[in-house]
């Protein structure tokens, strides 16, 4: 049977950064499943790829950097005084870190340099600006129930 709309689709994936780092992936948990046909995928381009495939079928994408981690922005190198940190806290180049903003917001980041009086600091995520590239293989394709194409997702 193929992916078609109407059919409730389950595949497992794997995404990779371009140099071969697993990203993310399935593997060892349950398949990823969804009503195709319904948009209910937020890769683009992933649903148009698997119309047509069969069980134990691949598909691959090259997602660009603005679908993962964004595109690199220099903007997002900073100069921070030195005296931002807690003494507490001993920085190391090519270190990343997690801090919590008075908002309450969580900033990750890499120290680029350690300068006596400021720290330069990149906030871009390690993979901005890089593809990544994602292997979906179909694990079953059936038809929906009248109740799931109601509701617009598998039940």
């Amino acid at each position: 049977m193929q992916v078609a709309p109407g059919h409730v689709i389950s595949f497992h994936f794997t995404v990779r950064a371009e140099a071969g780092m697993v990203i993310a992936s399935s593997s060892g948990k349950p398949p990823f499943t969804y009503l195709h046909g319904y948009q209910a995928l937020n890769i683009a381009g992933l649903e148009e790829e698997l119309a047509g495939q069969e069980v134990g079928e691949e598909v691959v994408l090259t997602l660009p950097p603005s679908q993962l981690f964004g595109d690199y922005d220099p903007q997002k190198i900073q100069t921070v005084p030195y005296e931002l940190f807690p003494p507490s806290v001993t920085l190391t180049v090519g270190d990343r870190y997690t801090t919590t903003t008075p908002e309450g917001e969580e900033l990750s980041f890499g120290v680029l340099d350690i300068q006596p009086e400021a720290v330069i600091v990149d906030f871009n995520h390690p993979l901005a600006g890089q593809r990544a590239i994602l292997s979906a293989k179909v694990e079953s394709v059936r038809p929906a129930t009248l109740e799931e194409c109601r509701r617009g997702q598998p039940l």
